[in-house]
């Protein structure tokens, strides 16, 4: 029969028969002390539920190891101790409810990643919302996917629009007007995450109603009134083609009213003959301020219909109350 180190045994005897208080003043009672408290630090790891729970008791191991070692104990000893109380709790520390929660978070990190870099890439800024994000993943209906839910949203595209001014009618360029779309998801679908490199619309999940809020403050969010936005962002782009024109043709007859306008004020100079401007082939033969004045008014309410989405379309307007 093999014969047990007599450290093992005066151990065991000393685990058994004093307590945590008792002074270190031999090398058994100190390294008892290490084994006691590393079995309730592991019999803590075990059953661990919550960040930080077995904070303090480790502290406290590590106090008790620092005494022994103070008192020129091995620390081939001390090491064994803390080896042979943990070795006494039954269970595994990475199966604890805690662990394996977190566990859970970095496996569902990792598969939301590309919807989060995504998100960031094209709402900078807005990275407080990552949280929510992550929210609706890996449900029991959706395992490896997100499951769609009331509120929630896809990013289905974006439109760059050139808006043009009516006051400023000198050198500065159109400003540039970047519209995003976003459609309902349906409730209780899955939406597996796209591939990283897919850049393609509807590549963001799970957008919560509070951002398509604050980017509609901007005027900049537009929502589809289903599923598929094609029909939307189309609409919009046609809308786009006749407020270009509608611009093109008012700053002509802009032109046109200024060249009336001068030729009305030579005529009204006394004794002085001067011969008329030549108006521009593209100018209306009579009533031209009346037709300037209907040009900059259908810009406007182009302009109204496309930068101000609650009312850029029946389709979006009946999207945005819903």
């Amino acid at each position: 029969m093999r014969r047990l180190p007599v450290f093992h045994i005066l151990l065991s005897l000393v685990l058994v028969v004093l307590p945590d208080t008792i002074a270190a003043h031999e090398v058994e009672v100190c390294l008892a002390r290490v084994a006691q408290k590393s079995g309730q630090l592991q019999a803590c790891k075990v059953a661990q539920t919550e960040a930080g729970q077995c904070d303090a008791i480790a502290a406290r191991l590590e106090q008790f190891r620092h005494q022994c070692l103070e008192e020129q104990h091995p620390a081939e000893y001390v090491a064994r101790a803390v080896a042979y109380g943990a070795g006494e709790v039954a269970g595994n520390p990475e199966q604890s409810p805690y662990q394996q929660r977190v566990a859970r978070q970095q496996w569902q990190q990792t598969q939301t990643g590309p919807n989060l870099q995504r998100f960031s890439a094209l709402f900078p800024g807005f990275e407080h919302f990552n949280p929510a994000l992550m929210e609706h993943f890996g449900t029991a209906a959706c395992p490896n996917a997100y499951e769609g839910r009331q509120g929630r949203w896809l990013h289905a595209g974006t439109v760059t629009l050139q808006r043009y001014s009516l006051t400023d009618l000198g050198s500065a360029p159109p400003s540039p007007v970047r519209q995003h779309f976003f459609a309902p998801e349906a409730t209780h679908r899955c939406y597996p995450v796209p591939a990283a490199s897919d850049g393609s619309a509807g590549s963001i999940i799970n957008i919560p109603d509070q951002l398509v809020q604050e980017l509609e403050k901007q005027d900049i969010a537009v929502r589809c009134p289903s599923e598929d936005c094609a029909s939307t962002i189309a609409e919009v782009q046609q809308l786009y083609q006749q407020y270009q024109d509608a611009y093109r043709e008012y700053r002509q007859l802009m032109v046109c009213a200024d060249t009336a306008q001068r030729n009305a004020a030579r005529g009204q100079v006394k004794g002085m003959t001067r011969s008329a401007l030549e108006m521009p082939d593209f100018c209306p033969e009579k009533e031209i301020h009346v037709a300037y004045l209907n040009a900059k008014g259908l810009v406007e309410e182009l302009e109204r219909r496309l930068f101000n989405p609650a009312t850029a379309s029946p389709a979006q307007a009946k999207a945005t109350q819903n």
